[in-house]
């Protein structure tokens, strides 16, 4: 190749970096300005998902993956080679995208792969969760630092979603408002990333008298008749959706919804998923456990309905769930076991097995009495875990396997699976004693 061949090269090479990052410099103005929600205006790479907090631009994937790491909160991130732009996410609950350009990486993939920059290799592990590892520029030690917000502001007000938002480092602002189905009472509808790592949020968003506290209420004062998909209430402060059976029943409100047929939605989850719920009251879904606190404060009963991959179905009803807040690790008891061809696995198991009076656990918050480890990672699901569990109806959709959504262990068989599992509630007519 001739000097002068390489002489077009670089500056082919340099002219399309500069273009990049005019390009870069235009998004992030235009962001800042008029503001953007980066997976709608950043291309495909960014579809999928809306979990992502912090976006930088004109980075290399080894700049990428050096920000992710330095941010105990960073799980995982996605790279867009062909324009430089770099996001983190808070969770490794993000789909893949097979698109040509696009690079996804997980933290346990990347963590002893590429090492920082001075000694926050070693200290990055000392910084909490809302910090950052930095290097003091004039002695170069490390030091921890806040940098951004944990998340995304409308987590912090769950009944808001985002108009306007760049990204989530101190000092950004996004424009916020009331889901279309909440009323909205004052403030200036914004939210500030402040110095503390915390959004501060100038919205009052009000539940309207409309959504009712959930399907018993909407099948005795609304006469809802048709089963579907329905917006409840049953804390006054968020609004859920949820399915609620009303044909066969007189308005049961589904907690856990598992349809094989319906998709395969992961459930070996985490805390935080588990308390806010995931899913689509569509399809297959986890209510939340902050929704099951506020469900079960009144008297109630339970049915558990189960389809086996035999294609029979059984149930088991309980009157009385009660599942405490999260200071008390969301503790399930409830009055006794009624009926139900499935039989009691909740507490007519051995006492190692009871789920009853036990705490919620998941893979990253063992709350279980198994002293050998976690029974959440071992089982694959979030459930209330003693020593480990019969029932595991979180657990993964498979024939066999303590693994598996089981319910109850059959002599010296290994624990079956069910293809199906539901799990509803009615505050009709429940006898808070029984």
């Amino acid at each position: 190749i001739s000097r002068k061949h390489i002489i077009t090269m670089r500056s082919s090479e340099m002219g399309s970096k500069f273009v990049l990052s005019l390009l870069n410099i235009i998004l992030y103005f235009l962001g800042n300005t008029l503001g953007y929600t980066p997976e709608t205006n950043l291309g495909k790479c960014f579809e999928g998902t809306s979990e992502g907090y912090i976006l930088l631009f004109d980075r290399s994937f080894v700049d990428c993956v050096r920000e992710c790491k330095r941010r105990p909160r960073c799980q995982a991130l996605r790279y867009d080679r062909r324009v430089l732009i770099c996001m983190l996410y808070p969770t490794d609950q993000i789909p893949k995208r097979d698109i040509s350009g696009c690079y996804q990486a997980f933290r346990w993939e990347f963590i002893h792969q590429f090492a920082l920059e001075g000694k926050c290799e070693e200290h990055h592990t000392k910084c909490n969760l809302n910090e950052t590892c930095s290097l003091n520029t004039t002695t170069m030690e490390p030091f921890c630092e806040i940098l951004d917000c944990a998340e995304r502001p409308s987590r912090f007000a769950p009944n808001t979603e985002m108009v306007h938002y760049v990204d989530s480092r101190v000092g950004a602002r996004a424009k916020i408002q009331c889901k279309s189905f909440i009323e909205s009472s004052g403030g200036t509808k914004c939210a500030v990333c402040t110095e503390q790592g915390e959004w501060k949020m100038d919205i009052q968003c009000k539940v309207p008298e409309s959504i009712l506290k959930d399907c018993t209420e909407l099948f005795s004062k609304n006469n809802t008749l048709k089963s579907g998909h329905y917006n409840i209430s049953p804390d006054r402060k968020v609004v859920k959706s949820a399915y609620c059976n009303m044909e066969t029943e007189e308005g049961w409100t589904v907690v856990q919804r598992r349809i094989r047929k319906d998709g395969s939605l992961n459930f070996t989850r985490k805390w935080r998923d588990y308390k806010a719920g995931f899913g689509e009251a569509t399809g297959n879904y986890w209510i939340g456990n902050d929704a099951l606190h506020a469900l079960t404060k009144s008297a109630n009963t339970l049915r558990i309905q189960l389809t086996t991959f035999n294609g029979s179905t059984v149930q088991a009803e309980y009157s009385n769930l009660s599942v405490s807040d999260e200071s008390a690790n969301y503790a399930m008891t409830y009055g006794k076991y009624v009926k139900g061809s499935a039989g009691d696995a909740l507490g007519g198991t051995g006492l190692q097995f009871r789920a009853k009076d036990m705490s919620f656990s998941t893979v990253d918050k063992d709350n279980d009495q198994y002293n050998d480890g976690s029974c959440a990672r071992k089982m694959r699901g979030g459930w209330w875990y003693n020593k480990c569990s019969t029932s595991n109806l979180n657990g993964k959709n498979c024939e066999d396997g303590e693994s598996c959504m089981t319910w109850q262990k059959t002599g010296n068989k290994p624990f079956p699976g069910h293809q199906d599992s539901v799990i509803m509630i009615s505050t009709k007519n429940s006898n808070i004693n029984g």
